[in-house]
């Protein structure tokens, strides 16, 4: 599975511990990225086996890390964007339930039936089934 490196020969027991030392730093989340530079660094010279292999994990790596910043930062932004608007909506959200319940304790006071919208059915079936 793209194992291919152009180099016709076994890599070496050197060149495979190297090689999997590039690869393995990823249990290291962000400092796990100075291991496979450091190796392609240090070896690109003596090996294209090491080479491959330690510039495909920083490559990896190097991805992984810039998807977890801007999932980091669609959060970030949903999450302030969401304490922007609290001042903008609350006043208006609570203005409204007042209303609404007012508006259903005025109607149960005249003696009449008040449900409130999607909730007033789905408690009326609730008790039906308990009766």
């Amino acid at each position: 599975m793209g194992e291919d490196t152009g180099k016709s020969t076994f890599p070496s027991q050197d060149e495979r511990v190297m090689a999997a030392l590039a690869n393995i730093s990823v249990l290291v989340p962000f400092m796990g990225l100075i291991a496979p530079i450091a190796i392609w660094a240090t070896q690109k010279d003596k090996s294209a086996y090491v080479r491959f292999q330690a510039l495909q994990a920083a490559a990896y790596q190097t991805g992984l890390i810039l998807f977890w910043f801007a999932g980091m930062g669609s959060h970030m932004c949903s999450l302030i964007g969401t304490f922007l608007m609290i001042p903008l909506t609350g006043a208006a959200a609570a203005e409204n339930n007042t209303l609404f319940g007012t508006y259903g304790a005025n109607i149960v006071l005249r003696g009449r039936d008040f449900r409130y919208a999607i909730v007033g059915r789905r408690v009326e079936k609730y008790l039906e089934g308990q009766a």
